[in-house]
């Protein structure tokens, strides 16, 4: 992507400034919202403890496409860590980017309580699995919504935000593994499923659902996945899920939701199988909107489709949700594309379709949303590690002999005198387990005339590189997954920035991982024009 002098950026903001002047900021309800999800030049996991160098030119590029909104996703645990205090550089990098974003004429969504992060401290299923249980969680979690509503609202650009099924669902499966057993009965208890079971079904039907004609009152547990009884506990979660809504609208006004559009599997008495729906969710409370995401997987049969196939599973979609809920519809995530490992036999569009279907939707978009929004605007990998541009300073690495962080070009790198090394474990969730392969990426550079820097991952696969005073990428793959990385300076005093090791780029066919634009970009602009 071309960047941009500070001398167009002045003149950029001062038009910018009066094209604000005129028309206002995109709300939901208040004008369509053509939303990116922006993560800048890394990926969500780790966005928020890095820099962020070229983030005007970003964000005017995204201006430029014909999108007025930018979805920001708000992890919580990176937000709000496991004693309740707060990651002040996360809140700062928040102001940065909702400033810099108004500078370029686009309203800021939040997508809150995102659950996969690098942060330090209680795993993200551990905290969700509390929230269920625990009332000090609960009032951790308002507080945190607070904190990002009262921070977000000094800003005339704030449009509002939502929260999805998807970030609480991992306690579906945590649930489902307590068994029978005291344990399982306690925190039934505890949660309300007991309460909302008793008084939903008489004993009776408990005892034919769970298969368990011991059943007592007193003992109801959590049933398994291969229980009818599922079916009780999915209501119930459900209805939790939106008691929690309820609440957390008093702290975050308007918070909408992503409802679930897809069933969860259950089985029948007789061992039949069917789907429950999740229908009790699409209204999103007292949400002004509800909030979905769209891929052409719904109610379709697979394989792949046409874009009048495309097309009628979109309305479908849509118009279920808006029927069901009497509310718009907030398209977060129009997904026309996926290339997740594990997916593959997932319905897809035709690629020579795809633009027409882009284009062609903006008539079901309108008639039943009051947004839409693409999740991968940008090609992204999956970064494994935290603090990767050091940001942060030294967080989540290992500074040895004398390595330090200074700035060089007005941007954190690693500096390494002849001897220093800088070490770092890597992720080995969330997503950055994917085929064979491995890339090492970093820039590279020398304070003075030369240098060398030899990169050993895992204490076995190594090699050298020289570093100039003319910084460069250095990009190489590897055969497996590494655990670790590790930098020395060889020789020279040396720069090391802007590291990235990983085995998936998530691909949005609107522009490439390097910013050069890919196959769906002019379509994606065509609808941005149409949807006024």
């Amino acid at each position: 992507m071309k960047l941009l002098t500070r001398s167009y950026f002045t003149l950029a903001a001062i038009s910018v400034a009066a094209f604000l002047f005129t028309t206002g900021f995109a709300k939901p309800n208040e004008q369509y919202l053509k939303s990116a999800t922006y993560y800048s030049d890394e990926w969500i996991v780790n966005f928020w403890n890095t820099e962020s160098d070229h983030m005007d030119a970003e964000l005017q590029q995204i201006a430029e496409d014909g999108f007025n909104n930018i979805i920001l996703v708000i992890p919580w645990r990176e937000f709000q860590k496991e004693s309740g205090s707060y990651n002040q550089y996360a809140l700062d990098k928040l102001d940065q980017v909702m400033n810099a974003a108004a500078r370029h004429g686009l309203s800021v969504a939040l997508r809150m309580g995102y659950t996969w992060d690098y942060a330090p401290g209680e795993s993200a299923t551990t905290r969700v699995t509390k929230l269920v249980q625990n009332e000090q969680m609960r009032n951790q979690w308002f507080a945190y919504l607070k904190k990002v509503y009262d921070k977000a609202s000094t800003h005339d650009n704030f449009a509002g935000g939502f929260t999805t099924w998807e970030d609480f669902w991992t306690f579906t499966t945590t649930a489902a593994g307590y068994g029978k057993t005291e344990g399982s009965i306690r925190i039934a208890k505890l949660t309300g499923y007991t309460e909302y079971a008793l008084s939903h079904y008489t004993l009776d039907e408990l005892k034919e659902l769970y298969r368990d004609q011991g059943l007592t009152e007193t003992k109801i547990y959590f049933p398994s996945s291969a229980s009818p009884a599922r079916k009780v506990f999915f209501e119930w979660y459900d209805s939790f899920l939106m008691q929690l809504l309820t609440e957390s609208q008093q702290y975050f006004p308007d918070l909408s939701f992503e409802v679930r559009m897809d069933g969860d599997r259950i089985y029948g008495t007789n061992g039949s199988q069917t789907y429950v729906s999740h229908y009790s969710t699409f209204g999103a409370a007292d949400a002004s909107y509800a909030s979905a995401m769209w891929s052409p997987t719904m109610f379709t049969g697979g394989g792949t489709l046409t874009s009048d196939q495309a097309l009628n599973s979109l309305k479908t979609a849509l118009k279920t949700i808006h029927d069901a809920g009497g509310k718009k519809v907030y398209l977060e995530q129009m997904l026309f594309t996926d290339n997740t490992p594990g997916f593959e036999a997932n319905a897809k569009i035709r690629e020579s379709d795809k633009a027409s279907f882009i284009k062609r939707s903006s008539a079901i978009l309108k008639e039943y949303g009051n947004g839409y929004g693409l999740w991968t605007y940008r090609d992204y990998a999956n970064n494994k590690l935290y603090n990767p541009q050091f940001a942060m300073g030294e967080k989540g690495w290992s500074f040895e002999q004398g390595a330090s962080v200074g700035v060089i070009e007005g941007s954190h790198v690693a500096i390494l005198n002849k001897g220093a090394s800088i070490y770092s474990g890597l992720a080995d969730s969330n997503g950055t387990q994917n085929g064979t392969k491995t890339t090492i990426s970093f820039t590279l550079g020398s304070v003075g005339a030369s240098g060398r820097v030899r990169v050993i991952l895992d204490q076995g696969e190594s090699r050298s590189f020289a570093a100039s005073e003319q910084k460069d990428t250095i990009s190489y793959e590897v055969d497996g997954h590494p655990d670790s990385i590790r930098f020395t300076s060889e020789s020279g005093k040396i720069y090391v920035d802007n590291v990235k090791v990983y085995n998936l780029v998530t691909e949005g066919e609107v522009y490439h991982i390097d910013g050069s634009p890919a196959s769906c970009r002019d379509a994606v602009r065509e609808l941005n024009a149409a949807l006024k």
